[in-house]
């Protein structure tokens, strides 16, 4: 499987997510970020990444976007939001799809 997916219209790749997850070194505990309307998102990233052998934390604090980063752990998957700032340890921003055609409806 290369996806999660929350309904059939949202889409996160996680064979992407852990070639990013891969790429830091000295990674052991990752905190997940979600927006509220992602929450039951955050459940299956993180048993993905608990079988790849990493320890996961998933943030229950409200987020409002990612001038909202919770900085714990020692790699933070931020879901939703693309980089506002540089913050103090390592963040994957962590893309959403929406592969629902709204064609028609532009018609």
């Amino acid at each position: 499987m290369d996806t999660f997916y929350e309904s059939s219209m949202l889409i996160i790749n996680e064979k992407e997510l852990l070639q990013k997850v891969q790429t830091h070194n000295n990674v052991h505990e990752i905190t997940v970020q979600v927006p509220g309307g992602l929450r039951k998102r955050a459940l299956k990233i993180a048993d993905f990444l608990e079988n790849a052998g990493y320890t996961v934390f998933i943030s229950a604090d409200p987020c409002y976007g990612a001038c909202d980063l919770k900085e714990q752990g020692d790699l933070l998957i931020h879901v939703g939001h693309t980089r506002m700032y540089s913050p103090h340890i390592p963040v994957i921003f962590a893309e959403v799809y929406d592969d629902y055609d709204f064609i028609p409806f532009q018609k």
